[in-house]
């Protein structure tokens, strides 16, 4: 059996639950892309170190996960 291997995540809602999992999964090694319907919580998750996307859709693209 061939286990797939995920590095690139996305979460969709960085609310309380959502940037609490993405940071965790920063601290873990995992490339992390953020989504969120208030640009400004996206933009502290990037200034924290994550990468953001402005939309779902976006987020999703070219990831392993999607949480």
């Amino acid at each position: 059996m061939n286990a797939a291997v995920v590095s690139r995540t996305a979460v969709i809602g960085l609310g309380s639950m959502g940037m609490g999992i993405a940071h965790s999964l920063r601290r873990a090694g995992f490339d992390v892309v953020g989504c969120d319907a208030n640009p400004a919580t996206v933009e502290r998750f990037v200034q924290e170190g994550g990468r953001g996307a402005p939309d779902p859709a976006s987020a999703a693209a070219n990831v392993d996960a999607v949480i």
